[in-house]
């Protein structure tokens, strides 16, 4: 009875180190990027930054915009044209007009819009510089999880290894008779 629940023991020990040494072999291959590394690729992947910083771009040039003129128009026209000939010349008072018109803005209209969608820019950015610090933190957590289940996983390798040891000489001791089996 003993040695059978020895057996079984010593399978699960088995099953255990593989899975350990998966685990293992997986925790270094993350550890072979830095964090440094890890963090640019998550900053450089996420879309929702990306769209921030467009918007940003956007509003700034919006900004500027908004800071000149409007652009002028160029207005044509005809007036007391004969609707029977469309002949220019049949009538005296046949005008052909045109003109360039320009629209000016009321005070400081203009740099108060730019003022105003260049704090709006501005807002974007901090948005931007925020998103970016919680996948830094997000990216950092998961990166120290990371190491620490390589670290715990490299503790119980050793431990397993020390266990087997043991086992191995009890096992020994048993075999030569050194040590009684007592049933409890």
């Amino acid at each position: 009875m003993f040695w059978m629940h020895r057996r079984i023991r010593f399978s699960q020990v088995g099953t255990l180190i593989v899975l350990l040494a998966g685990v293992v072999i997986n925790s270094s291959m993350a550890s072979a990027l830095s964090l440094e590394v890890v963090e640019e690729l998550a900053l450089a992947s996420d879309p929702g930054v990306q769209s921030v910083e467009s918007n940003q771009l956007a509003l700034e040039e919006m900004s500027i915009v908004a800071r000149q003129l409007p652009d002028p128009l160029l207005k044509m026209g005809l007036v007391s044209l004969p609707a029977d000939t469309f002949n220019l010349g049949q009538e005296a008072m046949t005008q052909v007009q045109i003109g360039l018109v320009q629209n000016f803005p009321r005070g400081k209209t203009r740099e108060l819009t730019s003022a105003q969608i260049g704090l709006k820019s501005q807002g974007m950015g901090e948005q931007a510089r925020d998103q970016e610090l919680q996948i830094m933190l997000a990216v950092r957590e998961q990166y120290l999880e990371v190491a620490k289940q390589h670290y715990l996983a490299r503790i119980n390798a050793e431990t397993i290894a020390a266990f087997s040891d043991v086992a191995d000489i009890t096992q020994d001791y048993y075999a030569t008779g050194r040590v009684q089996q007592h049933p409890f």
